[in-house]
């Protein structure tokens, strides 16, 4: 099993890659989103002084804050840093597959000879691995051991630990992901909503000591900001696929039939999970 060993050490170091990437650009991204909000909230309490005397005290953080942002996002959040991280993930996804297939004696990891498989074993680490080298760089420095199989597994092992994992996995995520999507749906809700009332208001009151009419348009702004955001992060299209994915598993299990070994449960089971991670590079990738 030292092959199996080694495979599993490579999927480890490209699964905790793709999550060091993945938290960069997670954390990019709030950090962009929160200086757009605050830069178009400044520039519109700015507009609506009626004098210059405080005017740029708002104004100059407000240009910082959007050059800020839009410099970050260029350099950061740009489609080479999701393409690498989607890379990873892929990697680390398809050599964990391996990994259950080997463990469970699925094909083509049937051949009564163990050298052949550890062949075959070796032949997909090289093919999944051979574009990869731009990922080094941005591996941990320390690798944790990961959770793919070290050793044969039998049925009611391969069912707890990959199948009903896949399905715990799937569904907290999406359920994780529900209170931002959520969030950023009420908050693009209210903010149009307050640019409706504005506007109804403004066309009343004319200019005071502060002009509300330009608020409108920066509300309106906003709203598309978080839009924006909801889409960039693909909140919704993740919770939709997950929990899809979730209850194809669940079907699956809830319709093993008696007499269904091992390697015929591993088989169906990879083939839905790598289902939905190709339907999850797809999305990110589009």
């Amino acid at each position: 099993m030292a092959t199996l060993e080694h495979v599993g050490n490579r999927q480890a170091e490209f699964s905790q890659t793709a999550n060091a990437l993945k938290t960069r650009l997670t954390v990019v991204r709030w950090i962009c989103f929160g200086l757009s909000i605050a830069g178009a909230t400044l520039a519109a309490i700015a507009g609506g002084l009626p004098t210059d005397e405080y005017r740029n005290y708002l104004a100059w953080p407000a240009a910082a804050a959007l050059a800020i942002s839009a410099f970050v996002t260029g350099r950061l959040l740009t489609k080479d840093a999701v393409k690498l991280q989607v890379k990873a993930r892929m990697a680390a996804e398809a050599l964990k597959r391996e990994t259950y297939l080997y463990a469970t004696s699925a094909v083509p990891y049937n051949d009564p000879d163990p050298a052949k498989n550890d062949a075959q074993l070796t032949a997909a680490l090289n093919e999944v691995t051979k574009n990869t080298q731009d990922l080094a760089q941005h591996k941990p420095k320390t690798i944790k051991p990961g959770s793919c199989p070290r050793g044969p597994l039998t049925l009611g092992e391969y069912t707890t630990k990959r199948l009903d994992g896949q399905i715990n996995y799937y569904t907290n995520t999406a359920n994780k992901l529900t209170t931002p999507s959520r969030a950023l749906h009420v908050s693009e809700f209210t903010l149009a909503g307050v640019a409706a009332v504005i506007t109804a208001i403004a066309a009343h009151m004319g200019k005071g000591k502060f002009d509300i009419a330009p608020l409108t348009a920066v509300i309106t702004t906003l709203a598309g900001t978080v839009l924006a955001h909801l889409a960039a992060t693909r909140y919704d299209d993740q919770i939709a696929s997950y929990r899809a994915a979730a209850d194809r598993l669940s079907d699956l299990k809830a319709t093993i039939v008696p007499g269904t070994t091992v390697a015929e449960l591993a088989k169906a089971t990879e083939e839905i999970v790598t289902n939905e991670t190709q339907s999850w590079q797809a999305g990110w990738l589009k």
